[in-house]
């Protein structure tokens, strides 16, 4: 064993973890635009003292981080914080609306120097769009993170499409709309030799389409949260908000839980710190509770706490 200075700091580590700094690829810092939220420096300090050494800030903010002055900002406010590095997701499409392609290039050239691009929050649906940015990022050497999530098969969704959204009463939210998407842009991916990023997969059938691609050898990358991992759709039936996630929580034998072991080759868990104030949530339930998830301190300790919730 190496020499030990007789002067050199100790620090206790009993009941700690060890282990190198993390990096989160999904984090929604709401600023700019909602400082009640979430703010950069909220959110970095939430993610240091989880452990994270690195944090990617989703563009759905207000204004979008659109253009190269929004991107630059966040990453100023995160030089300001000094807690972990901030790196700026960019918008894929103009104000999220999945019609005109953002300034990608711009994005990439700008001191924030963005290689991820995103809408997430919202699907880039059209196929010609999506086509577009995958060809548009990959000349910028970045990534597409889609949210895959076909809006026509959404319209209202809340819960779960099976027993439970039944149940309920609740308009249900179907497997395929997350599945269909996937199947079709790792196609696309392949076809135009771009890189794809899947942001929170919440399905069995997600995974097997992703594991497919994944043996083709197509450039294609996704994660899991451990709320999706863990947590199935019968916990809606507590109406406790903390449940109400999004995408949803799928019932177990459709769920990721059946595939766990999968993950442990070629894949990347995400916390996807959502953060809504208690103001949007107070007094709602249902429909009108806003999707949410507060994840942005715990991360190890959070496995055990979520699979120890009532799961039927």
């Amino acid at each position: 064993m190496a020499h030990i200075p007789s002067d050199a700091l100790q620090v206790d580590c009993s009941g700690l973890i060890a282990f190198p700094g993390l990096v989160d690829l999904h984090t929604h810092l709401r600023e700019p635009g909602h400082p009640e939220a979430e703010t950069v420096l909220s959110g970095a300090t939430a993610a240091a003292s989880g452990g994270y050494t690195a944090v990617f800030a989703m563009a759905n903010t207000s204004p979008v981080a659109e253009s190269p002055a929004a991107v630059e900002r966040v990453a100023a406010l995160g030089r300001r914080a000094g807690l972990c590095d901030v790196y700026p997701v960019g918008a894929v499409s103009v104000g999220l609306n999945g019609i005109h392609l953002a300034d990608i290039a711009g994005m990439a050239l700008s001191r924030a120097q963005v290689r991820m691009f995103s809408d997430d929050g919202k699907c880039v649906a059209d196929a010609a769009l999506m086509r577009d940015a995958l060809m548009a990022v990959h000349a910028v050497g970045g990534i597409v993170a889609q949210h895959a999530q076909d809006p026509l098969l959404t319209v209202g969704a809340q819960v779960n499409e099976g027993v439970v959204s039944k149940q309920l009463d609740l308009p249900g939210w179907p497997a395929m709309a997350e599945e269909a998407v996937i199947a079709r842009d790792v196609v696309m991916a392949h076809h135009l030799g771009a890189r794809l990023h899947i942001c929170h997969i919440s399905t069995a059938g997600s995974v097997e389409v992703i594991r497919w691609a994944k043996a083709q050898g197509f450039p294609v990358t996704a994660e899991v949260t451990p709320h999706h991992l863990t947590l199935v759709d019968g916990l809606a039936r507590t109406k406790d908000a903390v449940y109400k996630v999004t995408p949803r929580c799928a019932r177990r034998t459709t769920s990721l839980q059946s595939k766990q072991p999968l993950w442990t080759e070629r894949s990347m868990s995400s916390r996807q710190p959502t953060p809504s104030t208690f103001a949007k949530r107070r007094h709602k339930t249902g429909v009108l509770l806003p999707w949410g998830c507060s994840g942005s301190r715990p991360r190890s300790p959070s496995w055990p706490r979520y699979s120890s919730r009532p799961t039927d």
